[in-house]
C-alpha cells in the first residue's frame, strides 16, 4: 500500500499548489479542502501498510519481524 499512500501524498502536494496559485478564495478553499481529503486518505493507507514491507509498522514495530511476545498460548477453559 505504499505505493497508493505515495500517490495520495503527491495528489495532496499537487493541490496545496493549486490553491497557492489560486486566483480568487473559492478556487483556492475548494483546493484547500481537496489537499485536506488527500491527506486523510494518505495516512489511512499509511496506517494500514502491509507489516511485511520493510519500513512499515507491524505489529512488532516499525521493520521489527516476529511475535511481538513470544509464541501463543491458548486460554484453557473457564475456571469457575
Amino acid at each position: 500500500m505504499r505505493l497508493k499512500a505515495d500517490d495520495a501524498w503527491g495528489k495532496a502536494a499537487h493541490c496545496a499548489r493549486l490553491a497557492q496559485e489560486a486566483d480568487d478564495e473559492i478556487e483556492r478553499d475548494h483546493y484547500l479542502r481537496m489537499r485536506d481529503a488527500w491527506i486523510a486518505v494518505a495516512n489511512r493507507y499509511e496506517f494500514f501498510d502491509d507489516p511485511a514491507e520493510p519500513g512499515s509498522m507491524s505489529e512488532t514495530g516499525p521493520g521489527v519481524a516476529g511475535p511481538p511476545s513470544g509464541p501463543f498460548l491458548p486460554l484453557g477453559p473457564r475456571a469457575r
